[in-house]
């Protein structure tokens, strides 16, 4: 009879074989990456540059409340003033 834990201990593939498996296969990997790299850098040498920016500028208005209303305004003179 066979023991269902042995068979499920077969079918695992442990990390020397993926290992021994990345090194046979090392030089189609490799070439695979090399033609990677160079594919990507034909591309981007072909690209057109697109630069851009935006910025938005907005005030702020002050809200009038009592006592710091008049330290805004006394600090919005001094500093137009100068």
């Amino acid at each position: 009879m066979i023991d269902k834990n042995s068979a499920s201990n077969n079918d695992e593939i442990s990390l020397i074989d993926y290992w021994r498996i990345i090194m046979k296969r090392r030089k189609i990997i490799g070439k695979f990456v090399l033609a990677s790299v160079i594919l990507t850098i034909v591309i981007s040498l072909f690209m057109t540059n697109i630069y851009g920016a935006n910025a938005i500028i907005t005030t702020i208005a002050p809200k009038d409340t009592g006592g710091s209303s008049i330290a805004a305004n006394l600090m919005r003179k001094v500093c137009l003033q100068n």
